[in-house]
């Protein structure tokens, strides 16, 4: 993945898919153009049950199909400011070797 992107890291519980899905919303209202990459415990496991309303439900659903929302089932283990952007350690679910990926912006919904 190149810099210019957004990552949004997650708790993963079930309440916080439902918070962690308008703050991603939001940051598309606000005009983001770029992909953002939300890193949760489970991946969208929680989506299926979270209760959010049907046209947020939607709009995400849109996004992941559109390539403009990626899901990354995981952890992030670490981060790095490297002058304008971060270098974030993730470490998918599974797996015991991590990704290490270039973000221009972080955000936390934690």
């Amino acid at each position: 993945m190149h810099a210019n992107q957004q990552l949004a890291v997650s708790r993963g519980s079930r309440r916080s898919f439902e918070a962690d899905s308008y703050a991603v919303l939001a940051l598309f209202d606000r005009g983001h153009r770029g992909v953002v990459r939300l890193v949760l415990p489970r991946g969208l496991l929680h989506s299926v049950r979270a209760n959010i309303a049907p046209e947020a439900a939607e709009r995400i659903g849109a996004l992941l199909a559109a390539g403009r929302l990626d899901v990354c089932a995981g952890d992030v283990t670490g981060a790095a400011a490297y002058g304008d952007t971060f270098v974030v350690d993730i470490l998918p679910r599974g797996r015991t070797l991590h990704v290490s990926e270039r973000y221009d912006w972080i955000v936390s919904c934690a």
